[in-house]
């Protein structure tokens, strides 16, 4: 499953979210009846860059592996 907050939809498949210009807040992922905690990959940027690259930015040496940003 892919999930993307964004202020627009990047059109690169997935679920887009609109963040309504949110800069920060809580995101919360439920798994229902789920056999494992299926593992999460987060990436974090700037929109122009995903609109310009595509899937080829989510780079898994530069994904956020804990879940959890800090600024």
């Amino acid at each position: 499953m892919r999930v993307i907050i964004a202020e627009t939809d990047p059109e690169i498949g997935g679920n887009w979210i609109n963040s309504y210009g949110h800069e920060r807040g809580i995101w919360g992922l439920r798994f229902v009846q789920t056999q494992a905690t299926a593992p999460v990959t987060l990436w974090r940027m700037p929109l122009a860059s995903l609109q310009a690259q595509g899937l080829a930015l989510l780079d898994p040496a530069t994904a956020v592996a804990t879940g959890q940003f800090v600024d």
